[in-house]
């Protein structure tokens, strides 16, 4: 059967047999090359970008090896009209150029494809695991790209003043700017909670805990509203060390525009979304809290998005001994439609491994510590994916503990019922009493102080599974995930 598609470079339509969708041909007119997509694909912006004038680009001469289908001009042809599509709300300003750079890497990918059939296979990059545990010597350095990854010289403790009564409090500066050139995991800050009543040396266990509230594609900054998340950890005699990830998303970004996003997404995928920051905070802990941490007691914890960091770290360091993941968002392929997967691949270099090396379904079998899971009832966001993970786990003969609650929905649920058990398992891990579910416990006595009102940042319409075009909720009301209490100014 005869298709129809066209050159996005100089307008030229022609015909051709479906049996060459997914070839490239070069457009006789311009002669660029051109990725041949079915009928329903062609002339049609998928992504919802009202794109500028095509852009000329110099034609590419390709090497003997691709697929060369015949093509036929066609006599007449219709423009269609593009979709109204919106990707996490990313709109409008760059987004012809996203459609020209998502275009030119499919065409760039098939192209590369053909030229490898008779080659033999490129070694496997390195995989992130080699940036944790203890990787053989020299390893660690081998997992980044040039130039060869360092750790930050890390700043010492030094005096910690009281943030309550019961919990002392540092904020640590990392030691270079924020920019372009900056090595991931360099800069940013850690926040480091102790419990003030005296304690045996080298006794304290340790929750790692990274920013909550992200779009998946960028990182994460701490602000005061993440406080709710750490204080109970200390209050109960733990050492919080919470860290902040690479590509702080823009400020006020329900208005920002697409190129506000790219050097984000960048520099949260040179950070191997968020497992270099992760790597920096255990070696802070491991080194500037000796005498107060037991290392055999070392835990990562997160909400939402950062429930999803916490399952990778878990999948990535042997040193963790216990994850508690709180609605995280687990399998990236399904929360990310096809043409929405285009357009992130457009971002960044490395995108692609959010869906798979950084994507918690394809490394879930990696996870060897105990793992605690939870979510609310109410909350239709991700529960069908953490009962889903729970299950294939457990089938696996894994130490899964699913906690739901009642109601509460994505975020009050956590705060009243999943961190109160979250604290009673990781003690029972530790060797403490066995762990006893608690459910609605009254906050303060569960050693939670109420949650404050949330005039804070509304935080990222993150998708959904199976809502809205091809499966991508857009940012609607019921789609917005809330990081209360954000102090943004000055953070």
């Amino acid at each position: 059967m005869a298709i129809s598609f066209r050159c996005d470079g100089c307008g030229r339509s022609y015909k051709t047999d479906e049996k060459f969708i997914g070839r490239s041909v070069n457009c006789k007119g311009c002669g660029r090359s051109i990725m041949i997509q079915s009928a329903g694909d062609s002339n049609h912006d998928v992504y919802g970008f009202d794109d500028p004038p095509p852009v000329p680009m110099p034609a590419r001469t390709p090497a003997a090896g691709p697929s060369t289908a015949k093509a036929k001009p066609e006599t007449s042809g219709k423009e269609k009209k593009s979709s109204e599509f919106s990707f996490l709300g990313l709109k409008g300003a760059v987004g012809g150029t996203l459609l020209l750079l998502v275009i030119c890497a499919r065409v760039v990918t098939i192209y590369n494809r053909s030229q490898r059939r008779d080659q033999p296979p490129p070694p496997a990059p390195a995989a992130p695991a080699q940036l944790f545990g203890s990787p053989a010597p020299g390893a660690a350095q081998a997992a980044l790209t040039e130039p060869p990854w360092t750790m930050p010289t890390l700043p010492e403790l030094g005096a910690m003043g009281e943030i309550e009564p019961g919990v002392k409090f540092k904020e640590i500066k990392l030691p270079s700017p924020v920019g372009p050139n900056t090595p991931p995991g360099h800069s940013g800050k850690i926040w480091v909670y102790l419990p003030s009543p005296k304690y045996v040396p080298r006794s304290l266990p340790c929750v790692l805990i990274t920013g909550a509230g992200s779009r998946l594609i960028t990182g994460m900054s701490l602000g005061n509203g993440d406080r709710a998340e750490h204080l109970p950890y200390a209050r109960a005699g733990f050492a919080v060390v919470a860290y902040e990830m690479d590509g702080f998303p823009p400020e006020n970004d329900d208005n920002a525009p697409d190129s506000a996003y790219v050097g984000p997404a960048k520099a949260f995928f040179r950070a191997q979304a968020g497992l270099v920051n992760a790597k920096v905070a255990i070696q802070f802990a491991i080194t500037r809290l000796t005498n107060d941490i037991d290392l055999n007691k070392l835990y990562v914890a997160g909400h939402s998005s950062a429930a999803t960091t916490a399952l990778l770290v878990a999948a990535n360091d042997n040193r963790i001994r216990g994850c508690a993941a709180f609605a995280p968002a687990i399998d990236m392929e399904a929360m990310f439609p096809s043409s929405a997967r285009l357009t992130v691949l457009s971002l960044a270099p490395g995108t692609s491994d959010l869906f798979t090396k950084y994507n918690p379904r394809a490394v879930e079998n990696q996870i060897k510590c105990p793992l605690f899971l939870f979510y609310a009832e109410d909350d239709d966001r991700f529960s069908g994916q953490v009962k889903e993970m729970a299950a294939r786990l457990k089938g696996q003969g894994k130490n899964v503990t699913l906690v739901a609650a009642r109601s509460g929905g994505h975020y009050e649920s956590m705060i009243n019922e999943g961190i109160p058990n979250a604290i009673g398992w990781f003690l029972s891990l530790s060797g403490g009493d066995p762990w006893k579910p608690i459910t609605q416990p009254n906050a303060a006595a569960a050693g939670n102080a109420p949650a404050p009102p949330r005039p804070g940042i509304n935080r990222p319409g993150m998708p959904r599974a199976g809502a809205g075009p091809g499966g991508l909720r857009g940012r609607t009301p019921g789609s917005t995930i809330r990081r209360p209490g954000m102090n943004r100014p000055g953070q």
